[in-house]
This record gives C-alpha cells, structure tokens and sequence, in this order.
C-alpha cells in the first residue's frame, strides 16, 4: 500500500498547510468515498480500449464544508483542499490497480485518472506518481485535467507534465472547449487525448452541437491527439460521435461505472474483453428494435 498523507511514511505531500489532509475530516480520511471505473471503447471496433477511474461521495456519508456539490459532482473549495483530496483519490485509485495481477494490468491497458489544476501545479505531484511507479508494477497511467479549474501556476504545471510524460504518463483535456483552452498555456500543453463533454455529445444531433465536435476533433487532429466522447446514453448519440469522428467513447450506454470488484470480475472474463463488445452490441440491438 502506499502510504496515507499525514503518516510517518509520507514524505511527499506537502504538510502543515490550513486546509490540507488533516482539515478532510474522518470520512475522507478513511477513503470513504467510492472509486468506480468506467470503460471506454473503440467506436470503430468495438472493443474495451481503456478506463476512467471516478471518485463518488457515498450517498450515507455527510459531505464536510469544504467539499461542494456543482452539476452533481463533489468539488473541493480551496487550493489546498483540492490538492489533499487530489492525493486520496490518486492514491485510493493506484493501491487498487496495484494489486492487480500482471495479466490484469495488461489487459486493463490505461487507466485514466482526474486531478485539478492546483495539484498539477504543486511539487509533490510528479515525485508521488514516480515513486509509486516504481514501488510496483501499475497499467499505464493517464491524467485527465478538468478544464474548469485554471492551472494556478503554469510554470510548475508545464515542468511536472513534463517530468511525468517521461516516466510514460499521459495527459488527457477533459471537458474540452469549456475551460482553460482559450490560454496561452493550451499550445504548449503535451496531452495526447481531448475529451468531448457530455453536454456536447447530447447537443451533437444540431447543427450548433456538430459544428463545435468538428472543431474540436480538428484541433485533435493537428495535435495527434485522440478523441473521446463522454457520456453517450443511446446508441443514436453513439453513431453520432463515431461518425463525427470520435475514436472512443464512454457513458450508460457502453458501460455504466463499476465497482472495482466487478469491473475485475468482467475483465478477468476468458477472451479479448468480450464484455465490452457484449454491451457495445446490445446497444445496437436495442436500436434496431426501436427502429
């Protein structure tokens, strides 16, 4: 296991600041909020290709002050909050893939992780990843930013991209055309995936919705970069994305998150990750039948 923030063992998280792991109260100490993981497929294939790890407060458990509820997703409120709670979501997420067995991690492939803008600017971040990376063996792992939070330091936030993209960690835009992108800072940013939001895959059937998915898989394109549509539902926004050139998707509609246990169960299954495919095509049936 890695070690906690606030044990003797912890060496690189930034301690002694107002607000930081102390200030979380016992539930988020405890690790009481739930990590789910969603698969994303290849919407030309059809087959599991990656998945996001998703941190939930659980619905029993009374959120502190510092943690507010905006468009249903739990939002730390201050810098330093974001940083501890950044750094219980990380470590929860790692010490479970950690345990996984070889063949697991392989066929798990990327598993993608969000953290904010205050973390990816702060100095224990890239030291944290390379030593957990090097105290066991772990699937590849990806960093998505959520473009509503601004990078509060981008000199520090360029060097630990930088410093992470060589130890094989890779950096995905989440909520792409909603946030920090119009700054200077987005040319110089080495992220390898751009996620279209949920918002923007229901729209995708107007006109409006299609013409802003076509701009920003160009911009995808002339980064090389890959483009991933969030929250499908149905499979007509399915067909829209993939024909609006959307590489991989993710939503209710190809799987919903699951718990740790059963999304091992499901990959532990004999083949080449069937189940995702299984979904995928009753998606599809479920179309035809509509039809």
């Amino acid at each position: 296991m890695f070690d906690a923030p606030g044990t003797k063992g912890m060496t690189d998280y930034p301690m002694g600041k107002a607000g930081t792991y102390d200030d979380l109260g016992p539930a988020a100490r405890s690790a009481l909020h739930s990590i789910l993981f969603q698969p994303k497929v290849d919407l030309s294939t059809k087959r599991y290709c990656g998945v996001e790890a998703l941190s939930r407060w659980q619905p029993d458990q009374t959120q502190p002050p510092w943690l507010q509820t905006r468009g249903g997703v739990s939002v730390p409120d201050t810098d330093e909050h974001c940083q501890a709670y950044d750094y219980v979501v990380l470590s929860s997420v790692l010490n479970l893939c950690g345990r996984w067995s070889p063949a697991l991690r392989s066929k798990a492939g990327t598993v993608s992780v969000n953290i904010t803008g205050p973390t990816l600017s702060s100095a224990w971040l890239a030291p944290f990843i390379k030593r957990c990376l090097s105290t066991r063996g772990l699937p590849r792992l990806t960093i998505e930013l959520t473009e509503t939070f601004a990078i509060t330091n981008e000199t520090s936030a360029l060097k630990t991209m930088q410093t992470l993209s060589r130890y094989g960690v890779a950096f995905s835009i989440d909520d792409f055309l909603t946030g920090f992108n119009q700054q200077p800072i987005f040319a110089r940013l080495p992220f390898e995936e751009l996620k279209v939001d949920r918002q923007d895959v229901q729209n995708l059937s107007t006109k409006r919705g299609s013409a802003l998915v076509a701009q920003i898989v160009s911009s995808a394109k002339a980064r090389g970069a890959t483009v991933v549509a969030e929250g499908i539902e149905n499979p007509a926004q399915l067909e829209l994305a993939k024909a609006s050139g959307c590489a991989q998707g993710q939503g209710f509609c190809i799987s919903q998150p699951l718990t740790e246990s059963d999304f091992v169960n499901r990959l532990a299954q004999p083949g080449d990750h069937p189940w995702a495919a299984t979904e995928f095509e009753h998606a599809q049936k479920e179309k035809t039948q509509q039809l």
